[in-house]
């Protein structure tokens, strides 16, 4: 299956780019766009190349070979949405998957997190999430013209959630793979902290690499 990563690469964070580059898969980076831009011209021209399946993350991950095997591994099986997941910060082992449902009301509220450590020890190569972070986050390119990249507000944000929430409708299952662990290079995790949204002045553009 022809298939490529899809960063968001809105700020120039050396550490998650270096291990980026490294991976053995066609990189498409959309350069210097916030949420909304992603939603708004980005990810419809990305829709736009030749492949199959698409995987999404954000440029403050550390993503290695062996995590893009796991969740390709995963993809193999039949599974229509495949994810990673990464932690929330240096100090915070709470992972951006669920064990329960996306619930209605406040956003902040919404969620019912897993930890890292139940994770690792999972007794199953996939486990079940209602929610999946832009952390390796993958689905056929068709499934993502029926659910495309999507956001709340201007600058953007929530997109991982918006899209987490219209699977959860459409009755789609997410699964994580166990092995697909990418870490988060952030020093602190603020619910609505919208700095990192912003570009740092790169280009806007999209390229393949």
């Amino acid at each position: 299956m022809k298939d490529a990563l899809v960063v968001m690469n809105a700020r120039h964070i050396q550490e998650c780019l270096d291990s980026i580059s490294q991976l053995d898969i066609d990189i498409l980076w959309m350069r210097g766009f916030t949420e909304r831009e992603i939603a708004d011209q980005a990810f419809p021209t990305v829709l736009g190349y030749d492949y199959d399946w698409l995987w999404l993350a954000s440029d403050d991950i550390i993503i290695r070979q062996p995590a893009l095997d796991a969740v390709r591994q995963v993809r193999d099986q039949g599974h229509p949405v495949v994810t990673g997941y990464s932690q929330g910060s240096h100090t915070d082992w709470t992972v951006n998957l669920t064990s329960e449902p996306l619930r209605d009301g406040k956003l902040e509220d919404a969620y019912t997190f897993r930890q890292y450590h139940e994770c690792v020890a999972w007794p199953e190569p996939t486990i079940p999430t209602w929610f999946t972070g832009m952390s390796l986050t993958g689905m056929s390119r068709d499934l993502w013209l029926k659910h495309p990249f999507e956001c709340f507000g201007t600058p953007g944000y929530a997109s991982d959630f918006w899209t987490s929430a219209r699977l959860q409708k459409a009755d789609v299952p997410i699964v994580a793979a166990r092995e697909g662990f990418a870490y988060h290079w952030r020093h602190n995790r603020v619910f609505g902290d919208e700095r990192d949204a912003k570009p740092c002045g790169l280009k806007q553009e999209v390229v393949l690499a």
